[in-house]
């Protein structure tokens, strides 16, 4: 399976349409019957040509992409606010204490 959606060539696949083998991100992920495919269109022609619609798993790799991705995320967002604080940029708190005379 490739890296890359197949619609958003910039954003890391998650898994593949169960028919017709298209990377997709999370964005682009369509349920039907429990089954992911890239479109409608992909659901009813696998139903259509009468084979069974079932759970396709994410492969390990790439739910293991996505977690280390959110982990990542998180620790910068972390990162930024402690460097802020350092700063003394305390644009958060001024909402939260009220400002008197």
């Amino acid at each position: 399976m490739e890296d890359r959606c197949h619609a958003h060539p910039k954003i890391e696949a998650v898994t593949q349409c169960t028919h017709c083998k298209a990377p997709l991100c999370g964005r682009c992920l369509v349920y039907f019957e429990g089954t992911i495919f890239c479109s409608m269109n992909c659901a009813k022609l696998r139903r259509d040509l009468g084979e069974e619609v079932r759970d396709y798993p994410v492969s390990l790799k790439m739910r293991n992409r996505a977690i280390r991705r959110v982990i990542g995320m998180g620790i910068g967002i972390a990162a930024l606010l402690i460097v802020l604080e350092l700063l003394g940029v305390t644009a958060l708190t001024s909402f939260i204490e009220p400002v008197g005379p």
